[in-house]
């Protein structure tokens, strides 16, 4: 079995593909680099910290709290280019909202941060808009595959 981080990317990875039409977006598990230009949008995600909040007393048991930053990157004519990440992150909410977590999370991961980012280096305008989810999920100290319900 795998980490729990890796089925828990693997999870919103399965939510976002069954939300988002697959002509128009490409969907990654773990991807850490830019895009390459493929016509698509692409949807990438990544957990840049994971943290140990609580302990049960005498047990093994730890909540984690973790952050999950999804990125959705897409070259665009530059007047259109805002309202399509806004339209990206109205589906990508939607599909998470939608989603049932409670087999493996402490209860549905609530988006907390979004940003964005913009380049023109290639010559056509190319922009990208981050949602930061963060959400718990419980685990024994001593087995990270393991999800304790």
């Amino acid at each position: 079995m795998a980490h729990v981080r890796t089925q828990i990317r693997e999870r919103f990875k399965t939510a976002l593909e069954a939300a988002l039409p697959s002509l128009q977006y490409e969907v990654f598990a773990s991807r850490r680099y830019a895009r390459n230009d493929t016509g698509k949008a692409t949807v990438d995600m990544a957990i840049s910290n994971d943290q140990t909040q609580a302990r049960e007393v005498m047990g093994a048991a730890r909540v984690h709290v973790a952050s999950l930053y999804i990125r959705v990157q897409r070259g665009a004519q530059e007047t259109l280019l805002d309202d399509l990440l806004d339209a990206d992150e109205v589906a990508i909410v939607g599909a998470i909202a939608a989603h049932d977590w409670s087999d493996i999370l402490e209860e549905s991961p609530e988006l907390s941060q979004v940003n964005f980012t913009e380049s023109d280096e290639t010559g056509i305008a190319f922009g990208g808009i981050i949602l930061r989810y963060d959400f718990g999920y419980r685990i024994n100290k001593d087995d990270p595959e393991t999800i304790i319900p």
